[in-house]
């Protein structure tokens, strides 16, 4: 109850890499799994820096989240290296660009290769969208260089997107004159 966390981070600007092993030797793969059979927050506030990248004057900054009155009540959660999902029952926060999220359930699942929301219910103030939402790609390395090869799997009813909500959550969206 009423938890607050930061975490400042320094981006690496170098070009050097960072392997990691993909199993020891019998193939097994190594690496953090996590499960958490019900996991409870309440009012956690939460702030991610990278210090060394500037700051966005508008919108969500994802170099620099600030969330506050985060709860979150999951069940069913795992996290491995190719893996994560659970069932998030209630998933609420605010955002320091002024986005709100009044309430998020699904069954929640991301790996490199897509991820999916199954009995997706997502409202804010201005936003409702409901249903199922599912992407695909072939890496999420070269998502960026390669939309042509992400698919879209979508049955989305009593479903409606504020623009302001897209433009906080997107803000390079703002150079499109169609939304201005």
């Amino acid at each position: 109850d009423s938890t607050d966390g930061w975490l400042a981070l320094k981006r690496n600007e170098s070009k050097d890499t960072i392997s990691t092993s993909k199993g020891n030797k019998n193939g097994i793969p190594q690496g953090w799994y996590v499960t958490a059979g019900s996991l409870k927050l309440k009012r956690v506030n939460f702030k991610y820096d990278f210090v060394n990248v500037p700051m966005l004057a508008t919108g969500v900054d994802y170099n620099h989240l600030h969330l506050s009155d985060i709860d979150l009540d999951i069940d069913n959660a795992s996290y491995s290296t190719e893996l994560i999902k659970a069932d998030i029952h209630s998933l609420t926060a605010k955002e320091q660009s002024g986005f709100v999220l009044n309430n998020l359930t699904a069954l929640a699942e991301y790996s490199d290769k897509g991820a999916k929301l199954e009995r997706l219910s997502l409202t804010t103030p201005h936003t409702q969208i409901s249903n199922h939402l599912a992407i695909s790609y072939a890496s999420i390395s070269t998502l960026g260089d390669h939309l042509e090869d992400m698919g879209i799997d979508a049955d989305l009813q009593n479903t409606h997107v504020a623009v302001r909500d897209l433009l906080l959550l997107v803000p390079a969206l703002k150079k499109q004159a169609i939304l201005n």
